[in-house]
Parts: structure tokens; sequence; C-alpha cells
């Protein structure tokens, strides 16, 4: 994956070899490889990055979690275990992937995942909000792979097979009918990416 920041930086996500950085207005070339005995390969499988209001960089992996490297730090903070305690598990327990990063304009930070969907409020509350009742992992249900938010602040959420729109105010779900759309069938088809345009995705 890759992210441009305004500060002339380009960072690019690796598969199992972690983050690389490079000043596209300086020609600097950095290296950032968390060594860690727990995960150590999918600690640096990196899947999504998004830089928050704060500045500061958030990364969603293929198994280790959510990491949060703060602006000129050099050291990352771990959030999965924000995760384990809303499912009610141990860390070491959870096979956590994350797919997507957005925030609000107010702050709040949206996180898809494999469990569902993860909130952190500017506050650090942290919730984990389900799209459907379903309990069977191996539907994927509530395995989320996208986020967007539109031009009125609606935040859409696309996981393999389906799309659903979020209430402005509450935590409630309207599913969004796929089967009117040229030859996208919502059974063969995987939805990867959401992208907004004004109102329209």
């Amino acid at each position: 994956c890759l992210l441009q920041d305004p500060f002339g930086n380009l960072w690019l996500g690796g598969s199992y070899s972690g983050l690389n950085k490079i000043n596209t207005r300086r020609q600097y070339f950095q290296h950032l490889f968390e060594y860690t005995t727990e995960l150590p390969q999918q600690s640096n499988n990196i899947r999504t990055m998004f830089r928050s209001q704060d500045k500061a960089l958030w990364i969603g992996t293929e198994g280790a979690g959510l990491k949060r490297l703060a602006f000129n730090a050099k050291q990352y903070e771990h959030y999965t275990s924000a995760f384990a305690k809303a499912l009610g598990k141990e860390t070491r327990h959870l096979n956590l992937v994350l797919r997507a990063i957005t925030q609000e304009r107010q702050g709040v930070l949206w996180f898809a995942s494999n469990y569902g969907l993860g909130r952190l409020t500017p506050s650090g509350e942290f919730s984990l909000l389900k799209l459907t009742q379903s309990q069977d992992p191996a539907s994927e249900a509530n395995y989320i792979r996208s986020l967007e938010l539109d031009a009125q602040g609606q935040l859409w959420v696309a996981t393999s097979h389906a799309l659903y729109r979020k209430a402005l105010e509450k935590d409630e779900f309207t599913s969004v009918p796929l089967t009117d759309i040229e030859n996208f069938h919502p059974t063969q088809n995987l939805l990867l990416i959401l992208r907004a345009d004004g109102n329209t995705l």
C-alpha cells in the first residue's frame, strides 16, 4: 500500500518487509522494520495506512493488528489490545487483520477489520460494531474490506459481498442492494475498495 503525506514523504507498506519512507523533496530514504518476538512476520505485513488529523500514522497489518506512529516518533503504539478487550479475548488469541482506516471531521477514527468495525473517539474510547448478528466466522458477514466517507459525512462500509450505510447519529447499518448494478454479481464478485466523488459512491 502507498500513502503520500503533506510533508513530502511517500510511505510504502510491504509484505513482511515493514515500512519504507521516502522524502521526495530531499531524496531521503528510511526503512522501518519492527523487531518483535511476537508475530514478527505479521507485524511487518502492512495492509493499510492512514494519516490522522494529529499527524500520526496509523498502520493496519495482516494478522498483527493495529499500531500507531506518532508524528516524528520512533516507537509504535499498539492498539490490538483494544480489539481484544472489546471481543473478550486475549491479545495473543487474535488474528487481527486491518484493511482500511478513515477519520471523520469530528476526529472519530474508523477501522475496517475481520472482527467488525472499530471506532476510536477523540477521548480514547474504543468500541467494536457488528454489521450483522451472524456469529459464523466463515461467513465473513462482519469481515470489513473497505470504508469511505462521502461529502455529507456518511460512512459507507463494504464486506466482501455486501454494502452498508451507517446512520449519522446511530449505530445502525442499512444494507444497500447491489443487484441493480450492471455486470455485478454479489455472490461472485468481491467488493475491495470504496471511493466517493462528492455524493457519488
